[in-house]
């Protein structure tokens, strides 16, 4: 209790786990402003919440839409100001969409069969993670395991068949062969681009790119060269002055104030902290708001029984290097199913609450002493209560106490009394003559009826009519051309130039002739 006062971190109190029913989690993030967050499934369903209408009890979205049915979403990153979300799939193309969920904009995909990435419009390969500019809120950034770093200016930049090109490219390569390779994760500052391979280097770019062909820093997280440990993780502190990596193993906090070489060594560097090796760019560790602390999250499998230990730890952020490896100062294990390791960890920088992620569900951590707003707004929600509760609340209270009246064993259904049941069309019928009765004591006229054949009693207009249309209805047997023969008697349908097949000459001579004629006076 002492450390967590000490350095108030926001881990005294937790909501829930929300678990999904329909699919399982691949990424998570968090709103910048605090308002919302957004869960992104294995479906390709986003799932989006809003702090102000959440209640942990009832955790339902406000949004649920599909992104791109048939791809798992990879990476979401939200703007700046939190009006729009970057969504990474298994495609190619990433999709901008807006708070509400509203697709807004699709990246194009590029040309497959051109091997030279930097020769492409866009991605030729699954895009592995997503992030924006803290800044400007119209470039974005994209990795894509096509070995490709590629910026887009979502407000200004080209459209090819209503779709976005990318504005610049760059391809990473391999520290030590020269040969392209992957990019599997992605930090974004305001004037560096700092990138995890599937070499197991860290990358840093500055932005604008100053020179494509290498990385202006440049440094091997795994010490040891003839092994090529994948990062899966990287994240900035606040004020970009720290950097954190992780492998699978592995953890490495770097200073950034300094240049990065193949010579730096790490401030400091742990060995045993396992995570689940999943295919997504969701950080599982974060810094705190100061920066003094990074928290990160476990998960270690028992081969034997195939579940997961799963653990938070907060290690202090060291101002020198360290030769020894760090102990934690404070340690709490999560997840009260083990079933699941944990899939990504945020800790919001204003909120002071840490959003904790699972491949089946999530759950919010937070401090009624000294985080703000966010889960707190719905900390004193309660459980909407369906009507039917309500109601097997209702039969609960009328039902009658076990006695010698009324056996529990026994049931008896009203309507099956003589009161409720009996002849229901004798009952209707009386009705009927009472209710007619009583109008002929009132000097109630008759109703009309509802149809010709509902009731024995017609008016005169509908006597009249059936009279008058019957005649015209008793065609059964007739032949049709009696009847048209009847109907054509005594009218004619020829003009009066044909009457009485009289023949009639229009002229003498053929045009042949006249013009012979015509030629014959001429000579004369």
């Amino acid at each position: 209790k002492g450390i967590v006062e000490k350095y108030r971190i926001p881990m005294t109190d937790h909501t829930n786990m929300s678990f999904m029913e329909t699919s399982h989690i691949s990424s998570a993030a968090m709103d910048p402003t605090g308002a919302r967050f957004a869960i992104g499934s294995m479906d390709s369903s986003l799932k989006l919440y809003d702090f102000a209408g959440y209640n942990p009890n009832d955790p339902n979205p406000f949004q649920n839409v599909i992104v791109e049915d048939g791809y798992p979403i990879r990476s979401m990153a939200y703007s700046s100001s939190g009006d729009r979300l970057l969504i990474a799939t298994g495609s190619t193309q990433p999709y901008l969409v807006d708070r509400d969920g509203q697709e807004l904009l699709k990246f194009v995909r590029g040309d497959v069969y051109v091997t030279d990435p930097s020769k492409t419009i866009g991605h030729t390969a699954a895009v592995t993670s997503v992030a924006w500019h803290p800044l400007e809120k119209s470039i974005v950034f994209t990795t894509s395991r096509d070995g490709s770093l590629r910026s887009w200016n979502v407000d200004k930049g080209k459209l090819s068949f209503s779709m976005l090109t990318c504005s610049d490219v760059v391809v990473i390569k391999h520290l030590r062969t020269g040969r392209k390779t992957i990019p599997t994760c992605m930090a974004v500052t305001p004037s560096t681009i700092a990138m995890g391979t599937e070499c197991g280097s860290l990358q840093i770019y500055k932005h604008p790119f100053v020179s494509k062909l290498r990385p202006q820093q440049s440094v091997r997280v795994v010490p040891q060269e003839d092994k090529d440990e994948p990062v899966i993780s990287v994240v900035y502190s606040v004020d970009a002055a720290k950097l954190a990596t992780r492998t699978k193993t592995n953890l490495t906090v770097w200073n950034t104030s300094s240049r990065l070489a193949s010579s730096s060594s790490p401030w400091m560097r742990c060995e045993n902290v396992p995570v689940d090796d999943t295919d997504n760019s969701t950080p599982t560790m974060a810094f705190s708001p100061n920066g003094k602390l990074l928290c990160v999250a476990t998960s270690a499998m028992d081969e034997q029984t195939k579940t997961f230990s799963n653990r938070i730890l907060i290690f202090t952020v060291p101002k020198e290097t360290k030769t020894k490896p760090p102990s934690p100062v404070y340690s709490i294990p999560v997840l009260d199913d083990d079933k699941f390791p944990v899939l990504g960890l945020m800790w919001h920088a204003k909120l002071n609450q840490v959003l904790l992620a699972t491949s089946q569900g999530f759950q919010v951590w937070f401090s009624s002493e000294w985080s703000k707003k966010g889960i707190l707004l719905t900390s004193g929600r309660r459980r909407k209560r369906k009507v039917e509760d309500e109601l097997q609340d209702l039969y609960a209270s009328r039902a009658p106490p076990p006695g010698a009246a009324v056996r529990e064993e026994e049931i008896i259904t009203p309507n099956a009394l003589p009161l409720f049941g009996g002849d229901k069309h004798k009952r209707k019928k009386k009705r009927g003559e009472e209710e007619h009765e009583a109008n002929l004591a009132k000097h109630v006229p008759e109703k009309p009826a509802k149809g010709v054949y509902n009731t024995a009693n017609t008016m005169f207009t509908q006597m009249f009519i059936d009279n008058t249309t019957s005649s015209q209805k008793k065609i059964a047997g007739m032949d049709p051309r009696e009847a048209l023969a009847a109907y054509s008697e005594g009218k004619s349908y020829i003009g009066k130039a044909y009457e009485g097949n009289v023949e009639r000459i229009l002229t003498d001579k053929t045009m042949e002739e006249e013009e012979e004629d015509m030629k014959k006076k001429k000579k004369l």
